[in-house]
Formats: C-alpha cells, structure tokens, sequence
C-alpha cells in the first residue's frame, strides 16, 4: 500500500503564482465536479487531489478507473474572462503539463494523443478533462477546471481483459521506482507555469500549442474519428489556435475536428 498525498506534497515545488490552494481527500466521485461545485474565496487558484474517485470520468462521459491509491487524480480551478482563449486551450495544457511532470518526474517520454491522451509505447498512459462553468452573477467570468488522470502504480492485472491492451502506467514503464509524490508535485508545478504562460502573455497560447506540437508523434499520420454521429478517416495535419484537429480525408476534403464533440479508439 502505497502512503497517501498530503497537501504539502502538492505545494512542495512552489512557490506558484496562479495555483494557491491546496487540498487533499481520501474519496470523492470526480475531483472536477467538486471543483465546478466550489464556492467562496478558496476556489479560484484550488488543486484537489483524491486517493480514489467512484465516479470519476473522462470527455463525454466515459468512466475513469483506477485502483485506491494507484494514480495520480488531481483537478485545478482558475477564474478567466469568458473571452479568454484559456477555455478552448484548457485540454492542450494539461496534456502538455503532464507529458513534462512525467518527463521530469521518471525521464519517461510521454507522446500526445489528440485530443485529450498521453501515451508511452502506444498505450494509454492518462487523460485530461477540461470543462468550464459561467460565474455569477454576471457571468462575465467563468471556472476553468482541467482534471488529470494519471496511471503510476497500476500492474498488468489490475486492468480488465479490454484495457490490458490498451492501457499502461508509469510503474511498468520504468526500469526504477516511481514516486507518486514527484509526479505530483511536478504536475502541479507545470500547470501552474502553463497556466501563467497562456493566460499572462500574448504569445503564450501559441507557446503552448508548440510545445503539444513538439510532443505529438500523430502528424502524417491517418486516424479515425467520430464525429457529430459521422465517421471520418483522415491524414492529421496540424492542431488550429482554438485546440481544434485539421485532418485532410482520402477524397482530399478538409475537416476541422471539435475536441469537444469528437471521439476515437485506441
């Protein structure tokens, strides 16, 4: 049994700037519902860690599994002007800062699967999921919360017949032994950086964007996807400033892919 995340495991690569609030809980069903929930003045700027979600989930609503104690799962919440191209980047970011938690945690080399995977040997490795709710009373603002779900110390056995081909976390990855901890903390230290980056500057957005470009091996590359109930199978060019997939299909036709509203399988 590995040895539970405090609060000061999260904060301990600070200072940061955009991240202030740090919390930890055995249980919860999604760390990004409770941060969606989240009043008062501890909202703008929380991390929630969590030991264990019941009903963790990812994009569209599929479920999340991971033993007790096994993954990182962790959730921030950030206030941004509704205007603000943080809420279309939100997914990219957080793939970004986990594939470089990973990288500076283990030396392990995560690649970027659109829209929302890190993956090590062709196996999903996690998952990001960004959602956004307006804050009143205006509404001229809204909570950001982008969820993290990392595979660390999971075996073979304990994924289903399904995912044993298809998933992976870092323990059987790494020829040394992992630290949740390290992992942690650096994760929480990127976001913080991304996030300052993006949002505080003018070329951040682009400056994140490179930095997924850099990290996906998908370029040239043909893929399958759903979308809007359509399936398409195309060539993927290039990610658009918005988060968006440019693919071009077989007939030569070009599509523009919603991360919102697209899926794929692994």
């Amino acid at each position: 049994m590995h040895a539970p995340l405090s609060n000061a495991d999260l904060a301990a690569a600070g200072p940061f700037s955009r991240l202030r609030f740090f919390h930890t809980t055995p249980e919860t069903d999604s760390t990004n519902r409770e941060l969606l929930q989240r009043v008062g003045p501890d909202a703008d700027g929380a991390v929630l860690f969590a030991e264990h979600q019941s009903a963790g989930r990812g994009r569209l609503g599929r479920r999340w599994v991971a033993p007790r104690g096994a993954a990182v799962l962790l959730s921030v919440r950030v206030h941004v002007p509704r205007d603000s191209g943080l809420l279309r980047l939100g997914g990219v970011l957080g793939a970004v800062a986990a594939a470089e938690a990973v990288q500076q945690a283990t030396g392990l080399l995560p690649s970027l699967r659109w829209p929302n995977d890190l993956a090590l040997h062709g196996r999903k490795l996690g998952g990001v999921l960004a959602e956004s709710t307006p804050l009143p009373p205006s509404g001229a603002f809204r909570a950001l919360v982008i969820g993290i779900g990392l595979n660390v110390y999971q075996q073979r056995a304990h994924f289903d017949a399904e995912l044993a081909q298809k998933a992976t976390s870092l323990e059987i990855e790494s020829s040394t032994p992992v630290d949740r901890r390290q992992v942690a903390s650096a994760l929480v230290a990127r976001l913080d950086h991304w996030l300052c980056r993006a949002a505080g500057s003018a070329g951040g957005g682009e400056e994140l964007l490179q930095a997924w470009r850099g990290r996906c091996a998908e370029v040239g590359q043909v893929a399958t996807f759903r979308s809007d109930g359509r399936e398409i199978r195309g060539e993927i060019r290039e990610i658009s400033a918005e988060g968006d997939l440019l693919i071009q299909t077989e007939s030569g036709e070009s599509v523009r892919l919603d991360a919102a509203t697209t899926t794929r399988s692994w």
